[in-house]
């Protein structure tokens, strides 16, 4: 796309930049403004470079024109530029010599430029005519705030020097000028409209692409602008892929527009809270400007960097582990660092101990709760379903795992009447619960809790002791007769906790255990999404033979289940 590219100290800007008709006039309210003004300043103790965002633009002058006289259309940086020329023309008063070396025209409103010009030389007359249009009204507002900022400070004059020595030296533009073919349109829709920004991987992209670098890379590499361009395609195809972005990180592909964004984060080291725009850019940029990294090797790092995640991808017990730490909150890019001189069965190893390292041991398992453990459980639970199917030769689907809306930790046994208030909770939930008692022994009491129910049902208005009444007598009979004292024990543990996207979780709403069985059934017939262990755990799978039980969740089951998570965590 573009084919310059560099950074500019504010004060050489040079040129006539036109601003396009379809772009809206001048906007930038006082607050944006003093920002600028302040983040500029208080950058004078610092001994690096201060950039601001990147100015796109298109050349319409020849290449031979000079460089005073060249006209650009101004895609994208019209806030900016405007600020700046304003910044700038203020200094005047102190520092008479000063003036920006660039003009602004208007395909569509002239006056604007006539406006500003009027701004710098009758401050009265502009003042006069701020009203006439909205574009007049914004521009004298900026001009005013900018001579406010520096008559409030201490000392103007001096503060007036340190800011054009900053705007000479350290205030930096990064200039990315397109091909002439772009059409800036379509490009500024997509810059603002759109609210895409310019990202840093189509800034790093640009260096790749940028005439002069490209004299750097040997011939024998036999390397091209063309052939660049469709590595990068390729890359970002490949990380369109749910199954691939979602093995790499956590973070929701619609924030990452341009996708390979994720790479060259990772391979700069970038912090999740960094406050620079353009680090990663910056990253890069250093690489080769201070470093003295060619072009070249820069390149070959990318297509390694990429390459490298392409084989744990695609290598299933790398896969399942790497995926199971970055989902745990680890960074792909440490895991690679942290192996890059393992084999693979050390890798594997290291990367089965860190997973080990991030969850409680196994001597205290048994003492985590629900409500105040349920991140530690859930952690557990994780890793027991990715083991699981990786011992059986399977990669856990984490683009699946990591839809919305969510897990949460799900009672395998029904846990109480809570939360079920409202009059069409307590009927529904009565009427699910009504139907499994078809699956248990007829017995005369089961026949009568049926007739307490069906006419509970019929009622208007259920109280809540008789509600409370039925719940304890329906969830006793699915409960294989268990002692109140050991159904307590085990019922907040992880013995009776399973993984359930939180919209299937609410829709069980405390039903008996058949209830559950029965519904886990249908979602999963229905193509929901129901982790492995949790649907072995409805389908008795973990249960001693002979249990010929299946509606019931019995202390038999629980122990099977608990054992299993045991053997295949910790193992």
């Amino acid at each position: 796309m573009a084919n310059d590219f560099g950074k500019m100290v504010v004060s050489q800007i040079k040129g006539i930049f036109r601003i396009p008709s379809y772009q809206r006039g001048y906007r930038w309210t006082s607050d944006e403004i003093v920002r600028l003004l302040d983040d500029v300043y208080e950058h004078k103790e610092n001994q690096n470079s201060y950039y601001l965002q990147p100015i796109v633009v298109k050349r319409l002058s020849a290449t031979n024109i000079a460089e005073e006289d060249c006209e650009y259309e101004l895609i994208d940086g019209q806030q900016r530029l405007t600020t700046l020329f304003l910044i700038i023309s203020s200094l005047k008063e102190w520092l008479p010599k000063v003036s920006p070396k660039y003009s602004i025209s208007y395909d569509t409103r002239d006056s604007s430029w006539d406006y500003i010009n009027s701004l710098l030389s009758d401050t009265k007359k502009a003042e006069q005519e701020k009203d006439k249009y909205i574009d007049f009204r914004y521009l004298y507002n900026a001009y005013k705030t900018i001579q406010e900022w520096l008559n409030n400070q201490e000392d103007p004059s001096s503060v007036c020097i340190e800011l054009y020595k900053l705007l000479s030296d350290k205030v930096k533009v990064l200039w990315y000028e397109v091909d002439n073919n772009e059409n800036g349109h379509k490009l500024f829709k997509r810059l603002n409209i759109g609210r895409i920004p310019l990202t840093n991987a189509e800034l790093i992209k640009a260096l790749f692409l940028n005439r002069n670098s490209l004299k750097t890379i040997r011939s024998d590499k036999n390397l091209n602008q063309n052939e660049i361009a469709l590595l990068w395609e390729r890359m970002e195809q490949e990380l369109r892929n749910p199954e691939f972005w979602s093995f790499l990180t956590n973070v929701d592909a619609n924030k990452y527009p341009t996708r390979i964004e994720l790479i060259v984060d990772l391979m700069s080291k970038k912090k999740k809270n960094e406050r620079d725009k353009y680090f990663t850019f910056f990253y890069f940029n250093d690489l080769i400007t201070k470093n003295n990294k060619s072009i070249e090797e820069l390149w070959d790092d990318i297509l390694f960097y990429f390459d490298t995640l392409k084989v744990w991808f695609q290598d299933r017990e790398l896969y399942n582990r790497a995926g199971c730490l970055v989902l745990l909150g680890e960074r792909i890019s440490n895991l690679i660092e942290e192996t890059k001189h393992l084999k693979k069965t050390e890798r594997l190893s290291t990367l089965e101990e860190k997973i080990r390292n991030r969850l409680v041991k196994k001597d205290e398992i048994l003492s985590l709760r629900y409500g105040s453990d349920n991140t530690k459980i859930k952690n557990v639970l994780i890793w027991f379903n990715i083991k699981t199917m990786d011992n059986s030769g399977e990669r856990f689907p984490f683009n699946r795992f990591k839809e919305a809306p969510g897990w949460s930790l799900e009672h395998i046994h029904a846990q109480n009447s809570e939360g079920l208030y409202f009059e069409k909770e307590r009927h529904n939930w009565l009427e699910k619960q009504f139907n499994a008692f078809d699956a248990l022994p007829q017995t005369a009491e089961i026949d009568e809790i049926k007739e307490d129910v069906k006419n509970a049902i019929a009622k208007e208005t259920i109280g809540g002791d008789l509600f409370s009444d039925l719940f304890k007598r329906i969830t006793s009979l699915f409960s294989a007769n268990l002692a109140d004292d050991d159904l307590n024990a085990n019922m907040h543990s992880i013995k009776n906790l399973a993984l359930l996207k939180t919209d299937a979780n609410a829709a069980l709403n405390n039903s008996v255990f058949e209830v559950k069985r029965h519904d886990i059934a249908q979602l999963d017939k229905q193509g929901y999404f129901i982790p492995v262990c949790t649907r072995n755990v409805f389908t008795k799978y973990y249960s001693p033979a002979g249990e010929n039980q299946p509606y019931l969740w019995t202390d038999k089951d629980r122990d099977a289940y608990y054992d299993e998570i045991l053997n295949t965590v910790y193992s």
